[in-house]
């Protein structure tokens, strides 16, 4: 990703996209930590607005999966203690 930042770094746009994809990509592989590790580091970091709203609109679908996911959980956990 260094060579990324260095070697297309006047196209802004495109290494923005590639962040992105990255964190699509850790997604499916279900690593979670690194996705929102890698939205986070554009969300602070990245120049384009546009680019850091993409990534804020990911983040926030990770964080509502989680959400639901452990809202799940836990009513399974009270419908097992009856």
């Amino acid at each position: 990703m260094v060579s990324l930042n260095t070697d297309f770094a006047s196209y802004t746009d495109w290494v923005g996209k590639s962040y992105l994809l990255l964190s699509d990509n850790y997604v499916a592989q279900g690593d979670l930590f690194n996705a929102r590790a890698a939205l986070k580091s554009l969300i602070s970091n990245f120049p384009k607005e546009d680019v850091k709203n993409q990534a804020r609109n990911r983040l926030q679908k990770l964080d509502e999966a989680d959400r639901r996911k452990v809202e799940l959980i836990q009513a399974d956990t009270v419908d097992n203690e009856r």
